[in-house]
């Protein structure tokens, strides 16, 4: 099974000099740990690995980072394609089995499970199977949650929204957060992209079903009723193509009116990130400096005077 620990100080980390709180680390107890889904043309060896790496150093916690079905550095198998929510959800409670089985080795009693772009879609999945102790959940940007025609109509919106956030990510007059920069650099740095490319295709081959027929936005409702105890962020872009206008403004409403009307519900956010692009969610201190809330709320409700 695709997945693994980062202990804190375990693998290099990426500071920023003007980020004053990513070289703040904050005291978590031994017991809750974070669990890290693989975003889009990501892995636990590359990308995914490295955000991993920092949260560990940042909140000076274990890190369980792990690769979606279908995804990561493998193979692709032609005769899997996820297609539904049944499917999808079937195999990530077999991922859940083997991570809680890490958990427990780890003496992880409670996890705060974190994913961006098609990582959040997985997060969520993930968290949906309930066989996780998750007492907390961050994604960012998540696919799926708006419905389109077809793979062919959400290829195309991306394809348009990537080139619109070039120009954003360009223009001066813009003050947007923006994404770490790679260190790589000459044959390292073509090994990524090659590596980054091969990904990708890997990842739509099995999982670009997914990523057009909504279900991301129905496991956010079944969060929201049914696992009242887990605290929820669910933050989109600023600039975004995962979500309309209209629509963010019912479900960042909608929602925690959901989640408020369960007893004794843990917060429920869903909102828009100022100056952000999608790819804004890329820098490794902007995502753990708005993490903080959540995660000492979990911290809160879970050590015991």
């Amino acid at each position: 099974m695709n997945h693994g620990v980062i202990r804190a100080g375990e693998f290099k980390t990426y500071r920023h000099e003007d980020d004053e709180h990513a070289r703040n680390k904050i005291a978590t107890p031994e017991n809750i740990g974070f669990l890290v889904l693989n975003q889009h043309g990501a892995s636990r060896l590359y990308d995914t690995g490295g955000d991993a790496a920092y949260m560990a150093d940042y909140y000076n916690a274990s890190v369980i980072v792990a690769d979606r079905p279908g995804t990561g550095w493998i193979l692709p198998n032609m005769d899997v394609r996820y297609r539904n929510t049944h499917d999808y959800v079937s195999q990530m409670k077999i991922v859940a089995k083997h991570i809680a089985k890490t958990a427990d080795e780890e003496g992880l009693d409670h996890l705060i499970v974190v994913g961006r772009s098609a990582g959040g879609q997985g997060a969520m999945a993930l968290t949906r199977t309930e066989i996780l102790p998750v007492n907390g959940l961050f994604v960012a940007e998540p696919v799926g949650w708006r419905r389109f025609a077809d793979t062919k109509e959400a290829k195309a919106k991306w394809v348009m929204y990537n080139e619109l956030q070039k120009k954003l990510l360009t223009d001066n007059e813009q003050i947007l957060i923006h994404p770490d920069k790679t260190e790589a650099a000459g044959l390292k740095y073509l090994r990524r992209l090659c590596a980054i490319g091969y990904m990708a295709l890997v990842d739509q081959y099995h999982n670009q079903d997914l990523w057009s027929i909504g279900i991301t936005r129905t496991y956010a409702r079944d969060i929201a009723t049914k696992q009242p105890d887990i605290d929820t962020q669910i933050a989109f872009a600023a600039h975004t193509s995962f979500i309309t206008p209209e629509q963010l403004a019912k479900d960042s409403t909608v929602l925690p009116a959901m989640r408020s009307s369960q007893e004794n519900g843990a917060p429920y956010e869903v909102h828009s990130a100022p100056r952000t692009v999608h790819s804004s969610f890329d820098l490794r201190g902007y995502v753990n400096q708005i993490i903080e809330p959540l995660v000492k709320r979990v911290v809160e409700r879970t050590v015991k005077p």
